[in-house]
């Protein structure tokens, strides 16, 4: 039991779900900052030559292109069909929560992203397609939002406190999510100084037992931290900003026993710098 759990293939994409991993996507870097139009549509025809970009089994950035007269950089991304972890349908029905977890996860790690697109006087625009279906979400950070964002006296941690808060809640629109046969999350938890993955554990699969090896999996799901899915760190960096560790806590389907698997802010801090 204890293996199974300490070694499963998909921890990391438990924490993959639609605001974590647009951060990445949101992330500049790959542009320069001089402000050029000219410069900027080289800047993305070299992007463009490293798309497709996969996270597996949850869906890839096919490509970004610049539309609307050169002034919105648009990035198309491609969502699986099937996923549990991203939804479009959940991203269309809180498109203002998307947008305000991307400008403040940006505010809390990375501002130089939103100060590129602010060089460059542009606005982004995110197009979320499914996988053989007609749903599509669009998500728009105008230029004017940007430039307001970027003028906000926010700390990087009151930043990172509003992130968490509305990672929190669009994770919670995919809930449940099977992890696999015999372990599903059913809830996520935010207090002063966790965050709570509470994971239903079938006991017909997984016994919990007295002999539960804490220390086993607690090893294994840092060594999946250590391997961060797109848009985990960012979650993880938010945690310690706050002050906040992470607890994975399984409750027994019939016995309703509870074992939390507990990672101490400094724990994290330590992920952050390994990786």
């Amino acid at each position: 039991m204890d293996k199974t759990i300490a070694y499963s293939r998909r921890w990391r994409s438990i924490y993959a779900n639609v605001c974590m991993f647009i951060v990445v996507v949101l992330c500049a870097g790959c542009f320069n900052s001089s402000g050029n139009k000219k410069r900027l549509r080289q800047e993305i025809a070299k992007a463009n030559a490293e798309f497709p970009q996969e996270t597996p089994g949850i869906g890839r950035v096919d490509s970004v292109g610049l539309v609307d007269n050169d002034n919105v950089v648009v990035y198309y991304y491609t969502v699986y069909e099937g996923t549990e972890v991203l939804s479009v349908d959940a991203v269309k029905a809180n498109t203002d929560i998307v947008k305000r977890k991307m400008i403040n996860t940006a505010l809390a790690g990375n501002r130089e992203s939103l100060e590129i697109f602010k060089r460059y006087r542009v606005g982004v625009r995110y197009i979320f397609s499914e996988e053989n279906t007609e749903k599509k979400a669009t998500v728009d950070i105008p230029l004017e939002e940007i430039v307001r964002a970027l003028d906000q006296k926010i700390s990087k941690t009151e930043a990172a406190e509003l992130a968490l808060k509305d990672d929190l809640f669009m994770s919670k629109q995919s809930l449940p999510i099977q992890i696999e046969e015999g372990l599903k999350i059913v809830d996520l938890t935010l207090d002063d100084n966790q965050l709570f993955y509470i994971i239903d554990v079938d006991e017909k699969v997984y016994p919990i037992s007295s002999d539960f090896d804490k220390a086993a999996v607690k090893e294994g799901i840092i060594e999946e931290l250590n391997s961060p899915a797109p848009g985990m760190m960012s979650t993880l960096d938010n945690l310690v900003k706050t002050a906040r560790g992470l607890t994975f806590r399984y409750v027994g389907n019939k016995s309703k026993r509870q074992i939390d698997i507990e990672l101490s802010t400094m724990e994290l801090r330590s992920v952050l710098t390994n990786i």
